[in-house]
């Protein structure tokens, strides 16, 4: 007698044919092109909020020395006797080292992160194994020992405390203070040349599309590009579109320490 043969109620396993296939791997790629650019944004725009916040800090340890030293500004590098701290023996008289000072951190360990900016990944930043922070001083306000047009200042020669410049992010990774738009680093949201030193062109920015952090004398960080500040109107210090809005909320007259 015949077996009876049972039949399967399932239907046959489908299998994909090439076509199905390259069109799933079409749609995947569509999508993933779509997600990319929003992802990198989110992540640009991470790094722009992380790097606003280090400033911020970096403003903050410099209103705390000010308070300490009688109203001025700390230098951008060099000492004056009567109105810097001094220097412990071996480490730079310059300005990361009086805000590390303020803020009680160790001399003698690396740099903190919050002196370096997340979006800027240039190795012209190290120097002989020595890290040089991503941001820097407003060398017009703050002065610079050994050029006599950079003068020392204290906070009564500010009359915009919201408007004057106290830090930005630096370009020239060799300096130690921001004194024109040459110098500044336009790091976040658009294009952004890099990095540079005394060697390259001083018109670079003019590349730029991206922006700046600026901190001020207030305490307040907020963000800049090269068009907005090529804006500022110029003064009876400054009438160069490089320099204006380092110029302004300020009287470079009062308030004064010579070198």
């Amino acid at each position: 007698m015949l077996k009876d043969v049972k039949k399967s109620n399932h239907p046959a396993a489908h299998r994909f044919t090439l076509i199905e296939l390259l069109v799933v791997i079409a749609i995947i790629a569509i999508l993933a092109g779509m997600l990319l650019p929003a992802l990198n944004n989110a992540r640009a725009k991470g790094k722009q909020i992380s790097c606003a916040g280090n400033l911020k800090q970096v403003v903050l340890a410099g209103i705390f020395y000010t308070d300490d030293f009688n109203g001025w500004f700390l230098t951008s590098t060099g000492l004056n006797n009567e109105v810097t701290e001094p220097i412990p023996s071996g480490h730079k008289a310059v300005w990361w080292t009086w805000c590390r000072k303020r803020l009680g951190h160790d001399l003698t360990a690396p740099m903190s992160k919050m002196f370096l900016c997340p979006a800027e990944d240039s190795k012209l930043f190290i120097e002989s194994n020595y890290q040089r922070p991503h941001y820097a001083p407003n060398g017009h306000l703050v002065g610079n020992k050994g050029e006599n047009y950079y003068w020392m200042h204290k906070t009564t020669a500010v009359s915009q405390p919201a408007s004057a410049v106290y830090f930005a992010e630096l370009r020239r990774a060799n300096k130690a203070r921001i004194w024109s738009l040459g110098v500044t680093a336009f790091r976040h949201a658009g294009t952004y040349v890099g990095a540079d030193n005394d060697t390259a062109p001083r018109n670079n920015f003019e590349a730029d599309t991206g922006k700046t952090n600026i901190g001020y004398v207030d305490g307040h960080v907020g963000s800049s590009s090269v068009y907005t500040l090529k804006a500022f109107p110029g003064n009876k210090y400054s009438n160069s579109v490089n320099t204006n809005w380092l110029m302004f909320g300020w009287d470079r007259d009062t308030g004064v320490a010579k070198w």
